[in-house]
């Protein structure tokens, strides 16, 4: 989805965890032969530096936040790592 949150939260996780929430998505998605690995290994990093410093597409970061009155310090994640994980449950 294109929707302006998105780019917030990626913005969010990469500045936070240093990892894109989508990577799992294009894992999937090359693994079943619907997106190119050579395309998306070099486009990866790519798009997250443009994310990290707000350039490019990565621009909608500033927008949005501008928009909802935002710094990116606001964009904080305050539980400790792990936290947000799904509880699993023993097999």
């Amino acid at each position: 989805s294109n929707y302006p949150i998105n780019w917030l939260l990626m913005y969010s996780d990469l500045r936070t965890f240093g990892y894109n929430p989508y990577a799992p998505e294009f894992s999937s998605l090359i693994r079943h032969g619907k997106a190119n690995r050579n395309y998306w290994r070099l486009m990866g990093p790519v798009v997250d530096f443009l994310i990290r410093k707000r350039l490019g597409p990565g621009r909608e970061v500033t927008r949005s936040m501008n928009w909802l009155g935002l710094t990116a310090d606001d964009l904080r994640i305050t539980r400790p790592r792990g936290a947000y994980d799904p509880v699993l449950e023993p097999r």
